[in-house]
């Protein structure tokens, strides 16, 4: 489809009595960008930019990243409104993003928070488990043959106290 019947295309879309019904289209991923992405419609070949990965438009939200190359579903509200992904076959991350504090899971996590990191449920806090590891090991023998080991020298006492520190500057 050239250009010109592009244009046709889409003048007869925005007119028809059926412009304003939400419609879905299954699309193939060409390129994706911090927000959006580019896809072509698989009914028609039509290439569509600016397609929507979340909700809203911005990089603060809630964010599905599906991979190049997959299908995805394509949503519009209604004809003359900003198309978004709404499902996809592959996805390749997923993004929460609000403030300074950012979430990103793909095939590894990346955690970035403006302050402290907290990983915590009702009873424990991973801060506090790895401090009370560290605290231990400063202290720790072992049962030998000849009777319990010393704790360790002082050189690893001290690296294992810089880990400690490093730890709760991480986590609150």
């Amino acid at each position: 489809m050239n250009t010109q019947q592009q244009l046709i295309f889409r003048l007869n879309q925005l007119l028809s009595p059926e412009a304003h019904r939400p419609c879905m289209a299954l699309a193939k991923v060409l390129e994706i960008a911090d927000t959006d992405c580019v896809v072509q419609l698989l009914d028609s070949g039509l290439r569509v930019a600016d397609v929507g990965l979340g909700a809203h438009a911005s990089p603060q939200g809630f964010l599905c990243y599906p991979k190049k190359n997959s299908l995805v579903w394509v949503a519009w509200r209604a004809i003359d409104a900003a198309p978004v992904v709404i499902a996809t076959e592959a996805l390749a991350r997923v993004r929460f993003a609000k403030g300074k504090t950012k979430v990103s899971l793909s095939e590894s996590i990346h955690l970035r928070a403006q302050s402290h990191l907290r990983i915590e449920n009702n009873t424990q806090s991973l801060g506090r488990i790895l401090n009370d590891l560290l605290s231990m090991l400063t202290t720790l023998t072992v049962g030998t043959s000849a009777g319990p080991s010393t704790p360790p020298n002082l050189d690893t006492q001290t690296k294992i106290t810089q880990l400690k520190t490093r730890v709760n500057t991480l986590f609150q």
